[in-house]
Order: C-alpha cells, then sequence, then structure tokens
C-alpha cells in the first residue's frame, strides 16, 4: 500500500473513531467517574493506539504523530458540536482567543507538517 493510500485510510479511521468516541463522551462523561490525570493518561493511550492500528504494517513515525495530533482534533471539535458547547478559555489545554482554540490549530498545523513529511521524504 502506497503511502498516499495509507493517509487517506488513516483520515478516514480516525476522524471516525474521533466522531464515535465524542459521541459517547457527550453522552457519558467519563471524567466524573475517573480522576482528571487518569484520565488524561487513559484518553492519551487509547488515542495513541489508534493512531497507531491504522498503519500498522507499515510503521512510520511522522505518520504515527500525525495520526495522534490529527485524532484528538477532530475530537475535540466533534464533542463540541454534539454536546453544543465552546471551548473553555479557562482551561490550559483550551486556550482560546475569541472562541478560536489555539492549541487546535497548532496540533492540526503539526499534523499537516507530520504528513507532508512523511509523504515527501524517504524514512
Amino acid at each position: 500500500m502506497t503511502t498516499e493510500n495509507i493517509f487517506y485510510k488513516n483520515i478516514l479511521i480516525l476522524t471516525l473513531f474521533s466522531f464515535f468516541y465524542a459521541l459517547l463522551e457527550a453522552h457519558i462523561p467519563f471524567w466524573l467517574y475517573i480522576a482528571d490525570p487518569l484520565y488524561r493518561i487513559i484518553y492519551f493511550m487509547l488515542f495513541a493506539l489508534i493512531s497507531i492500528a491504522p498503519i500498522s504494517d507499515h510503521f512510520n513515525i511522522f505518520i504515527f504523530f500525525g495520526n495522534l495530533f490529527f485524532s484528538t482534533t477532530v475530537e475535540d471539535y466533534s464533542y463540541w458540536l454534539i454536546a453544543d458547547k465552546t471551548p473553555y478559555s479557562w482551561n490550559f489545554y483550551y486556550i482560546t482567543y475569541h472562541g478560536f482554540v489555539i492549541t487546535d490549530f497548532i496540533q492540526l498545523t503539526i499534523a499537516v507538517l507530520f504528513y507532508y513529511t512523511a509523504l515527501h521524504s524517504k524514512f
């Protein structure tokens, strides 16, 4: 499978996973039942695993990190759309400027850079 096909497969799988995770999270607030640090660790591990899954036959570190940043950003926006909530500027991981989430913009930019590197390098 070519790198371009892996890229499109990743985008589809990660978008679906992130959307369904956000749907589940909007209806079952996990953070109410699990301490915040533990919830963040579980969240990161779950998204790291799903970021590896689509590329398990052809592992590429750039695609992995692109997947990780992309999936968490899609999950954030999916959650806000499903729950009909806006990002909170008081959380350190949701720094906003006029309702625009700066950290997610940075994550998405990093994801694009990782994907670009994966598609145009010989690693």
